[in-house]
């Protein structure tokens, strides 16, 4: 955001390349994670944690009013946590199942990753148009899920909140893609996420 909004103070304290933002303020650390095809580990390094947290706020306290909640005094509703466990379905299953067989085989030299690869993402790609077109079809669950708990409508308030949940990450891609040079090419955008959505 600070690039966005804030770009003269950025070079006014040379911090406009990330790396030097991230030294300033940030912190990387090295964990273990499972594997993209889910047979084993990987050691990855990840941003994690700020810190220097006054100087970053008075920067960004240049563009932006931070008010915190104690600030506000709102009043706020009393949470009821509780864990929603939605299964896989087949196709997801027999999905991942095959892209962890092709990845491990990339991963193990077995065969020549160029036009290997390029066969894993038309398939990721198939496999999402064909899921788009089925989240197409569903309806959109307009209740949080403690009323469809007592309606025993569960499965239809997961249904919707998995459809809200690729649109949600569809857009968010759109705008990844068709963002360049400070410049959204909107139409480009909402023409990708209308095909699936």
């Amino acid at each position: 955001m600070m690039r966005y909004l804030q770009h003269d103070m950025l070079k006014r304290n040379r911090l406009t390349h990330f790396d030097c933002w991230a030294s300033a303020f940030g912190e990387t650390t090295t964990a273990i994670e499972l594997a993209p095809e889910g047979t084993g580990y990987r050691a990855r390094t990840r941003f994690a944690k700020f810190f220097n947290l006054p100087e970053l706020m008075n920067l960004f306290r240049e563009a932006a009013d931070i008010k915190t909640a104690d600030q506000l005094n709102l009043p706020t509703p009393t949470p009821v946590y509780h864990n929603e466990v939605s299964q896989p379905t087949a196709l997801q299953k027999q999905m991942v199942q095959e892209l962890s067989e092709r990845a491990a085989k990339v991963h193990a030299g077995s065969v020549d990753a160029t036009g290997y690869m390029d066969t894993i993402r038309d398939s990721i790609e198939d496999t999402a148009r064909d899921e788009a077109k089925r989240l197409k079809e569903l309806p959109v669950y307009p209740y949080p899920a403690g009323h469809a708990r007592e309606r025993g409508e569960l499965n239809e308030y997961r249904a919707s909140l998995h459809a809200n949940v690729s649109c949600k990450e569809a857009i968010e891609a759109a705008i990844r893609e068709h963002y360049r040079d400070n410049r959204l090419d909107a139409g480009a955008a909402v023409g990708q996420v209308c095909v699936s959505f």
